[in-house]
């Protein structure tokens, strides 16, 4: 998914019999109802690939969550997706279709060296990183409300751009004062390119 797909919060229509059916982006203000049934999802697809097979194998071992998920991404009742399944290769083009709308959420970025101890190092001193991440977007002029009607992945890819924005405003305040090797130390330690 491009940028301005995620941006704009769009779905994407899925053929399922001789129906379509709108699978949604998560938006944040319900991220916590779809994260109670997508991490387990996400766990169980580590590190693997989204082939009819694997897909299969997700759902006979989650077929809670996957309808959970399902529901919570098209709107539908949990009868009428249990009624799809039936039809194993339109189900599957659908759970397809809704991991792959939300892949920000299912694909983790690759992380940077000692980043799980930094990681660990910062939830022990946040007790609410999600309202600091709200609170920093708002501090770069984002409203809660326009936030919480976000894609997850618009929320990420904002979050990102304000923190990119962020560290280049630390950078050109403190690297006039510094000499050649303090602003490439710096440019490095804010990942400034």
């Amino acid at each position: 998914m491009n940028e301005f797909f995620l941006a704009s919060n769009r779905s994407i229509a899925v053929p399922v019999g001789d129906k379509s059916i709108e699978v949604k982006q998560v938006i944040m203000e319900s991220f916590d109802l779809f994260v109670s049934c997508a991490e387990p999802i996400k766990a169980f697809l580590k590190d693997k690939t989204y082939s009819d097979e694997i897909l299969t194998e997700l759902f006979q071992k989650h077929a809670v969550q996957v309808l959970a998920m399902l529901a919570h991404l098209t709107g539908i009742e949990y009868k009428e997706i249990l009624e799809l399944a039936k039809d194993q290769e339109d189900f599957i083009k659908l759970i397809h279709a809704a991991l792959t709308i939300n892949a920000p959420y299912f694909i983790d970025k690759p992380k940077e060296p000692g980043a799980d101890h930094k990681a660990r190092m910062r939830a022990k001193k946040q007790e609410n990183p999600w309202f600091d991440s709200f609170q920093f977007l708002i501090s770069m002029g984002h409203q809660h409300s326009e936030i919480m009607k976000m894609s997850y992945g618009a929320f990420l890819a904002y979050t990102d751009a304000a923190v990119k924005r962020h560290n280049m405003a630390v950078y050109h305040i403190y690297a006039p004062h510094m000499d050649q090797k303090g602003q490439s130390k710096l440019k490095k330690e804010l990942k400034i390119d």
